[in-house]
């Protein structure tokens, strides 16, 4: 009975080792517009109002600690003109426009569990600044913009590998030029050319260190201005859309690249792998807001017919109750349980540890020739590979310093890079 009872721990343990949850951003609809909520899993966890304003939540990010990050726009009700723009904390307020009117808020991200958040902040003489900041009263990370050019940040992106953040956005001198940032420094802006006028990056993607971004290029055809949707990858352009079609988000991973469709005139929605139609929805009450990877999944929120859902490798995995549209989605893995105790277990040293993680399995008989992974806070895969020695060692000089996880089979360990 002993044996039988410490076989059961032992799975649940195993079972909790894997453990995630999902946290999902959006709104619902009410009598007088609408109302912003965190959902956890399929059950709303807090909601964001305030009283005679209407409001949707847009990003969400999560720490190793379990803290849920939401970013939420409060608009006048029914002007629908923008009133004010904050984060939350869980369910408190973590930073708010209130009292901030030169700032405006657009996307925010998770780094080595710290939070920024990026939009533009308005000069003195009226102009716009691409702004990177961070903590509760909104200390300036970067100032990308100079002051002189109109200058926005739409979006934000970390390379997995080298956590760097990326940003894409515009600089206005005369014309909107689409621009990329990598951390402080301008990256790459795009120059018009013929009858090209206004460009412009909307979102962001990085892939094994490519670049993918999402946007616009207008041209003046005929004393018209047209804008075209398009898709840069590392600066050069890979597609191009009808000016009568919408691309409305954009993710990349092993060399492919993914994108949603709005066809308004056959009104449905597409979804592409590189050209190639892979999912198409009725475009009733129906949209795809965000694609996002997370270990080898891909998952897409947005609403079907009227439903916020939440899409895994394209095929529906669920639907928040109460919920009329999903935004934004995270993975959390900081209610793991990670079991320390089994006798059957690896070990890793030196832990913190610098250019080298060597795992130890004399103990564990069980492990060699197994996979190991290893992942991040958010539990995307940075390194993987098989276990073939009592004492592997395994090379991460090229992880940043942050902690990270190693699982092999159901058991997974912590370290530190320092």
């Amino acid at each position: 009975m002993k044996k039988l009872l410490v076989i059961i721990v032992l799975m649940a343990l195993a079972m909790n080792a894997n453990a995630q949850d999902f946290y999902s951003v959006g709104y619902y609809n009410v009598s007088n517009g609408t109302i912003a909520a965190l959902y956890k899993n399929n059950e709303r966890l807090y909601t964001a109002h305030i009283g005679g304003l209407t409001s949707k939540a847009a990003r969400v990010a999560c720490n190793s600690q379990g803290d849920v990050f939401w970013l939420v726009s409060h608009y006048n009700y029914p002007s629908n003109t923008l009133n004010r723009i904050e984060i939350r904390k869980n369910n408190q307020v973590y930073a708010s426009t209130v009292g901030h009117d030169e700032i405006h808020l657009t996307d925010m991200y998770m780094l080595n569990d710290t939070l920024y958040y990026t939009g533009y902040q308005l000069a003195e003489n009226g102009v716009t600044i691409a702004t990177v900041w961070k903590g509760e009263d909104f200390a300036t990370q970067w100032v990308l913009g100079d002051s002189i050019h109109a200058s926005f940040i739409y979006d934000a992106d970390v390379d997995k590998i080298t956590n760097v953040p990326y940003f894409c956005g515009y600089v206005s001198d005369t014309l909107q030029k689409a621009c990329v940032w990598e951390a402080s420094q301008l990256l790459y802006k795009q120059e018009p050319w013929g009858v090209q006028r206004n460009s412009n990056a909307r979102e962001i993607y990085i892939d094994d260190g490519e670049i993918y971004t999402k946007g616009f290029l207008s041209y003046d055809i005929d004393n018209e201005t047209i804008s075209i949707p398009t898709i840069w990858k590392d600066n050069e352009q890979i597609y191009s859309a009808s000016a009568m079609d919408f691309i409305n988000c954009l993710y990349a991973h092993n060399g492919d690249y993914y994108y949603t469709f709005f066809y308004p005139h056959g009104m449905f929605y597409a979804v592409y792998k590189n050209r190639e139609t892979i999912l198409q929805l009725p475009i009733d009450q129906t949209g795809v807001q965000r694609i996002i990877g997370d270990l080898n999944d891909i998952y897409m929120v947005g609403s079907f017919q009227g439903q916020g859902s939440i899409w895994k490798n394209f095929e529906m995995h669920f639907q928040p109750n109460n919920c009329n549209s999903i935004y934004d989605m995270a993975v959390s893995y900081a209610s793991a349980n990670i079991e320390e105790t089994n006798e059957n277990n690896f070990a890793v040293y030196p832990n913190p540890t610098n250019n080298v993680l060597f795992v130890q399995t004399v103990h564990a008989p069980s492990v060699p020739n197994q996979t190991y992974r290893i992942t991040n806070l958010t539990g995307q895969t940075l390194l993987q590979g098989t276990i073939t020695d009592e004492n592997q060692q395994i090379d991460i000089e090229k992880l940043p310093a942050g902690m990270y996880f190693i699982t092999v089979g159901e058991t997974t360990r912590k370290f530190v890079v320092r």
